[in-house]
């Protein structure tokens, strides 16, 4: 079931987030924060790029949600519009409140609220839960890789002619 604000709601935030990251918009911003606008590269090509990346982002943690509510709650007929709203609007307000680190209980908060409406409150809530916990595993796994990957190249920098690798004995003193 979709709530009558959902729609207006996506739109509403798509339109802000557009006009608002227009290199226009950037510019007088950054000036207005006594930014010096060739410190910054707010030509049209990056900020098509950058649209393109945020949008992409978007609908990957939309259809992250959608995938727990189908999972958590498969009875609900929840639109994936509906589920892409309430997760964007959830990430955004974590992303604001910035004083609370990673938007913990925000996040949760919003999409609790936002699927509430078309949902039990139990189900809105496991799935709340259930992706903070995915959230989390991602961070984790992430900066798993992202030690891995300067840890190797820390080694290389030390050792530039020498590869690392797991046969690769300790230098002793």
């Amino acid at each position: 079931v979709e709530t009558p604000i959902s729609r207006p709601l996506l739109l509403l935030v798509a339109v802000v987030a557009v006009v608002g990251s227009t290199p226009a918009v950037r510019s007088f911003t950054y000036g207005r924060l006594g930014a010096r606008s060739e410190e910054f590269d707010t030509s049209l090509g990056l900020w098509a790029r950058s649209q393109w990346l945020a949008s992409l982002a978007a609908l990957s943690l939309g259809l992250h949600g959608f995938a727990l509510t189908r999972a958590i709650a498969p009875a609900s007929d929840v639109s994936l519009i509906a589920v892409v709203a309430v997760f964007v609007l959830a990430w955004v307000a974590g992303y604001v409140v910035f004083f609370v680190p990673n938007g913990v209980g925000v996040r949760e908060v919003v999409m609790v609220a936002g699927l509430s409406a078309q949902m039990s409150p139990a189900s809105a809530i496991a799935i709340a839960a259930a992706s903070r916990l995915v959230y989390l595993a991602a961070d984790a796994l992430a900066g798993l890789l992202a030690g891995t990957a300067y840890g190797r190249r820390s080694l290389q920098s030390r050792n530039p002619d020498q590869e690392p690798g797991p046969t690769q004995e300790a230098e002793t003193p």
